[in-house]
Parts: C-alpha cells; sequence; structure tokens
C-alpha cells in the first residue's frame, strides 16, 4: 500500500504555508489598489501538487493523497464576455455623444433664430426682426407711401433683419468650424490611443516571453482599449504567437467592427501585436491652372495642400512596427511554388463613408450630412441613406434657403413690367407731382442743380460766356440749327436743358416687351412717373445683384441703400385725378407674401442642392413664419431622438460596468473575507507543521529501542 511519508507531509504543510502566504499578498495588493483607476483584480492560482507514476504493488484497498498545493501563477479576474458588451455600448455612446454634442450647437444658435417648442414657438432674435420688418411695411401701407421717411424705417428694419440672418449663418459656420478642429482631434487621439496600444503588446510580449505576468501593463492596455472603442467600433481578440522552439505569447488583435457590413473594409486591422496603424485625413490637392488636374511632384505623387478636404475621407495606413518595417499578410491569391501562400506588405485602406461607427464617425456626419440637399452622386456611390441624415450644413443650407425665399420673393414683387414701371408717377403731400429725388416737376421747365444754374441731361452747367457772347456747356458754345451761336437763355435750353418732364409713348414694336420712349416735346402729363421699384435684397451690400443670395451675403441692396430703389407700392397706373398714395395695392400683397402666403422649398432653390435627385420637389411648404418653426423643430426633434438613445446607451453601458466591475473591480469586504480565509490557511498548515513535528518527535523518542 502508498502512502505519503510522513517526511512528505512537511512539503506539505510548507507548501500550503508558501500558498498561504502568497495569497494574503495578493490579497493586499488587490485592497492597496482598491482607488486605482483601471486596476483589475487579481487572483493566486493554485493547483493540486499530485506526483505521477503508478505503484505496481497497488491494491484495491490502497489509498492515494495528493502532495499539497502549488502556486502555478497570479491572474486578472476578468470576464470577457462583458468587455465584449461594454466596449459595444461605449461605442454607441461615442456616436451619439458626439452627436447630440454637435446638435446642442447647432440649436444653441438657432433657437435664437426662432424656437421649435410647441409650447413656445417664435421668440427667436431673427424672428424679432422679421416681425419689425413686416411691421415697418404694415405702417407704408396706412399712411407712409411715398414719403421718404417711412420708406427709410422699412429700409432700416431690413437692414436689421439681414444682418441677424448674417450673424447666425456666421455662428453656424463657426460652429462647424470648431467641429473641424474637434475631428482633428478626434482622429490624433486615437492615433495616440493605437500608438499607446502598441507600445504595451511590445512590453508585454517581452515580459511573457521572460516568464512574467506584465498584469498592471494589461490594466493599461485596457483601459486604452475601452478609451478606443468610443470612437471607432472595434473586435478585440487573443490569439497565441508562436516565438520559436515550440514556445508561444499571447497576442492581441484589434479589428474594426461596425458600419457597413457588405463592405470590404468591415474587419480592417487596427492593432496586431507589434503592429499598429494610424489614421490620416485627406488633404485637398494643389491644382493645375485649369482647376481640374492635381499637380504631381518629379515621381509622379499627387502634391497636397494642408487644408483638409470637406469630405472628411479617412485612410488606415499600412499596420507597421515600432521600427517603421509594414506588416506583412498572407495573400492566399499568389501560391509560390510548394509554398501555398506567400506573405506581401500590407497596403494603404482609404476608408468609406459607413465603414466607421463610434465618436468619429458622428463628428464625420456632422461635418458633412445635407439631409435633402445631397446630391445624386453621393446618395448613388457613396452612401444611400445620406439624404436623411442631417448635420451642420443641413441647417446652413436651411437658413440659406429662407434668406433667398425672403429676397427672391420680395425682389419680385417689387419689379413690374417695363412700360408700368416708367408710367408710374407720385405726387407730394401739396399735390405736386415729383421726380425720383422728390423735386417737383414744372411743365415747360428745366432742371437746376444745387447752385441754381441749369444744366443738361449729363449734368452740365448750361451758362452764358460773355466772351464768346452765346451760351455754353462745359466750354462749348451751343449753335443752332443754322450753326449760329445761341445768345438766348430760352434757345438754349430748348436744345441743351434737361427738361424735368416731358411726354413720352408706348413703343409696342415688340409685343411681348413694350418700352415706354420719352419724346422732345413737353406737355402736360397724364401720368407722372416716381421711381420704377427695383432690386431690394443683393448678395452684395456694395451693389444690387440678386443672384447667388445666402443667409451669409444677403445685403440690402445698394440701389434701395441711396434711394434709386424704393418700395414699389402699387403695380397700377395712376393718373392725377387717382392719387397714387391710396393705392397700395403692391404693399399690401408684399405684406401678404410675407405673413400669408405658403412658399414651397425645395434643394434646388439654393445651389448646395441644385444636384440633389428631388432638387424640384417641395420638401416643405409653409409661410416663413412655419419655415423658422420647422428648422428650430427639425432640429428639436434631431436633438431629442439623440438624447433619448444617449440615455438609453449611458444607462446600459453603466449597467454593463456595474457588472464587470462585480468581476474585475476591488471589493474590500470580498477581500477582507478572503484575508481572514488566507489567515485561517495559513494559520492550520502551521499547526499542522507542529503536529507532524510532534508526531515524529514521539515516532523517533517514544519508539526507539
Amino acid at each position: 500500500m502508498s502512502t505519503v511519508s510522513t517526511f512528505g507531509a512537511f512539503s506539505m504543510a510548507q507548501l500550503g504555508i508558501y500558498a498561504a502566504q502568497k495569497a494574503m499578498q495578493v490579497t493586499g495588493n488587490n485592497i492597496t489598489n482598491v482607488n486605482t483607476a483601471g486596476y483589475t483584480r487579481q487572483q493566486l492560482e493554485l493547483e493540486s501538487l499530485v506526483v505521477g507514476g503508478t505503484d505496481r504493488y497497488a491494491s484495491k484497498w490502497d489509498v492515494k493523497v495528493g502532495n499539497g498545493v502549488m502556486t502555478s501563477g497570479v491572474s486578472q479576474m476578468r470576464d470577457p464576455y462583458l468587455d465584449i458588451r461594454y466596449r459595444t455600448e461605449m461605442s454607441n455612446v461615442g456616436m451619439a455623444q458626439t452627436k447630440w454634442n454637435g446638435l446642442k450647437d447647432i440649436s444653441a444658435v438657432l433657437d435664437e433664430v426662432a424656437k421649435g417648442d410647441s409650447e413656445d414657438p417664435g421668440k427667436g432674435i431673427v424672428e424679432a426682426a422679421f416681425n419689425d420688418f413686416i411691421q415697418q411695411m404694415q405702417s407704408l401701407t396706412t399712411d407712409g407711401a411715398g414719403k421718404d421717411e417711412y420708406d427709410t424705417l422699412v429700409r432700416k428694419a431690413a437692414e436689421t433683419l439681414v444682418s441677424e440672418l448674417r450673424t447666425y449663418a456666421e455662428k453656424l459656420e463657426q460652429v462647424w468650424n470648431n467641429h473641424q478642429t474637434a475631428m482633428v482631434q478626434d482622429v490624433d487621439t486615437v492615433n495616440k490611443l493605437l500608438t499607446k496600444i502598441q507600445d504595451l503588446n511590445v512590453e508585454i510580449r517581452k515580459s511573457d516571453i521572460h516568464g512574467g505576468n506584465a498584469l498592471e501593463l494589461r490594466d493599461q492596455r485596457n483601459m486604452f482599449i475601452d478609451e478606443l472603442s468610443q470612437y471607432i467600433r472595434i473586435n478585440v481578440s487573443y490569439v497565441d504567437e508562436d516565438i520559436g522552439d515550440g514556445h508561444t505569447v499571447e497576442k492581441l488583435i484589434i479589428k474594426m467592427d461596425g458600419g457597413d457590413p457588405k463592405s470590404p473594409n468591415k474587419n480592417a486591422t487596427l492593432i496586431n501585436g507589434r503592429f499598429a496603424t494610424q489614421l490620416e485625413l485627406a488633404k485637398v490637392p494643389e491644382m493645375e491652372a485649369d482647376g481640374v488636374t492635381p499637380k504631381k511632384d518629379a515621381e509622379g505623387n499627387i502634391i497636397y495642400t494642408d487644408e483638409i478636404d470637406p469630405h472628411f475621407d479617412i485612410t488606415l495606413k499600412a499596420p507597421t512596427d515600432p521600427k517603421g518595417d509594414v506588416m506583412l499578410i498572407r495573400d492566399k491569391t499568389q501560391p509560390n511554388g510548394n509554398i501555398p501562400f506567400t506573405d506581401v506588405p500590407a497596403e494603404d485602406i482609404k476608408l468609406l463613408d459607413n465603414d466607421l461607427y463610434g465618436g468619429l464617425q458622428a463628428r464625420r456626419e456632422l461635418l458633412t450630412e445635407e439631409g435633402e440637399y445631397t446630391s445624386a452622386d453621393e446618395i448613388a456611390n457613396v452612401d444611400p441613406n445620406a439624404a436623411t441624415k442631417r448635420g451642420i450644413p443641413y441647417y446652413q443650407n436651411m437658413l440659406d434657403a429662407f434668406a433667398k425665399k425672403l429676397a427672391d420673393t420680395l425682389n419680385e414683387a417689387n419689379q413690374v413690367p417695363n412700360h408700368s414701371a416708367d408710367m408710374l408717377y407720385q405726387k407730394n403731400d401739396d399735390g405736386q407731382f415729383v421726380d425720383l429725388n422728390g423735386d417737383v416737376i414744372v411743365i415747360d421747365g428745366y432742371k437746376q442743380n444745387a447752385d441754381g444754374n441749369y444744366v443738361d441731361v449729363q449734368g452740365n452747367e448750361i451758362l452764358f460766356d460773355a466772351t464768346a457772347g452765346a451760351y455754353t456747356v462745359d466750354g462749348v458754345v451751343i449753335k443752332d440749327a443754322e450753326g449760329k451761336p445761341v445768345t438766348k437763355e430760352e434757345d438754349a435750353l430748348k436744345l441743351k436743358g434737361s427738361p424735368k418732364f416731358y411726354k413720352g409713348e408706348l413703343d409696342n414694336t415688340d409685343p411681348d416687351n413694350p418700352v415706354w420712349k420719352p419724346t422732345a416735346e413737353e406737355a402736360n402729363p397724364v401720368l407722372h412717373r416716381y421711381y420704377q421699384g427695383g432690386v431690394l435684397f443683393s448678395s452684395d451690400g456694395n451693389g444690387s445683384n440678386p443672384e447667388g443670395i445666402t443667409a451669409k451675403n444677403i445685403s440690402v441692396s445698394l440701389d434701395w441703400a441711396n434711394g434709386t430703389t424704393r418700395v414699389l407700392q402699387t403695380q397700377k397706373e395712376v393718373d392725377p385725378d387717382h392719387p397714387q398714395s391710396t393705392i397700395n395695392d403692391n404693399l399690401r400683397h408684399m405684406v401678404s407674401l410675407l405673413t400669408e402666403k405658403e412658399h414651397n422649398y425645395a434643394p434646388g432653390d439654393i445651389p448646395a442642392g441644385a444636384d440633389s435627385p428631388s432638387a424640384d420637389t417641395p420638401f416643405f411648404t409653409g409661410t416663413f413664419q412655419d419655415m423658422m418653426t420647422k428648422m428650430a423643430s427639425t432640429l428639436a426633434t434631431d436633438e431629442h431622438t439623440t438624447e433619448a438613445s444617449l440615455t438609453n446607451y449611458v444607462s446600459s453601458v453603466n449597467d454593463i460596468y456595474n457588472d464587470r466591475d462585480s468581476v474585475s473591480g476591488v471589493d474590500l469586504n470580498d477581500e477582507a473575507v478572503a484575508m481572514m480565509q488566507y489567515n485561517k490557511s495559513y494559520s492550520a498548515a502551521c499547526r499542522l507543521l507542529t503536529t507532524l513535528d510532534e508526531m515524529l518527535e514521539k515516532l523517533i523518542n517514544g519508539t526507539a529501542l
């Protein structure tokens, strides 16, 4: 019968003491690191020691007993499944958090344009300016028509309105610029995390080769991996790496795990042991003089500027080790003799629009997505769902659409046909007919300058030259039909004077474009011209160009600012017996356009949406007030939806974190219980050693012959 010798029992007790000591050390290390960020609870790995071999004389009554306990190492208490769940949810949190932060930044601007809250709509600064503009227009329809001071008030209200639109367009642009900077910082953060993980992989590999466990280094690595998962959804795995002579060490592999499941880049490598990639934002290439062909260097490579491409395309650089050597990959398409496959250097990978998921992708979408304004090419070749995604550009386009619709509507309403424009006239408060400048029109009279001198049509003075004995214009003697110098003022004025009014006639040579032409005969007018309307809003405050108007460039036209153009009060022909001041049909029409008319808004209304597949299809119909509310309410919907998703994701990640912490985190109560257990184990092993000593003492001294 085989038994453990008494002396063997001493070894058993010794091993028990050693194991209890080590266990108490591990427990003490856990307790002291209870507040250490990222620390994973450690445990002593114990194995029962069994002596191998077979006793040739063993019988069924033989009793085999183990030889004590062995400490095989120290390990971390982690649940891989909880790690996977936690990092997946962290990518959801990163996606929603980044998007929500961006929407809040947009909301901080557009809430001042018009509130989207159904309980308190229309309290924005822009709307206040818009309402004031309408009020001034309404005052013009009552008792102010034709009076300069009232037209001035309307223009000042318009200047305030367009100034506010430009201000908030600039604020939105600043939001975009801020997130562009944040995008660069996010990419830089991801690259630093990848480098840190790579460096730790190298150190952990060295430790594993020399028999260490590098648990603290693994804790640091896990923290970086957790942080990385906020920016990119990742798949983390561990494989055995052959280091020769039949020995293996653990190798960490991190791949992308999000975005489009059909993309060839779905499982693109980020980390492969000692090898790591870097992310690179695309830059704008330098162009040749034709503006189309990129410049190239002597080796045929495209030359890029420092400006970031507005599409924010990202390239994964080929993974390299710390020395810069490119990782080799197994190319199964290239057999090499008897070797089934060859190893080739990894190549750069240009990520597609939907390859990413997480905070990085959310930032890209904030900077690029245009909703209904998305081009057909973008939808067909980049992202089929792009038309439903709204980032900062979408709300910039919405504000542009509002500004352009406002300008186009009023500019059009302030225009009249050519002949009608020249047949509109105005009286002053005294019932006298006046010209564009408000000067009284004198029948058979001629225009005078500020000095009281008569002038010709170019504004040159008509003066008597005593030396020549005749009247002159700009020093040139005026001559009659016979070539004789004109000596009488009346004759000079008839030949060169600029009349304040003269009779005209309608030229219907072109029925589609009738033209009012003045004649040389002076007579009592039936109609007296006041002004002919014109462009009220321009894309340039120093001009009167109605094309290309956006919220950022909308201005009161130069013609309106200097009084050449005024708000057209009527498009009806007016005669002296029916004073024009009472005919305000166009003014009322313009007010109606601002307050009651429902306008169609289509992507093609602005240049940004010209290439949209639904460029001519209205996505919204409503008044200007409705459009402001539409902007704010759409944003509010996006914000609330994102906030709800973020709340759910945060709740989920907190639950998983607590579950993970219950496994991996240090609990002082648990450690106290373990400490008492190991203390008892230590005491018991010591007692066993004492008992064995007493047994041997009795055996040797008590039985000796």
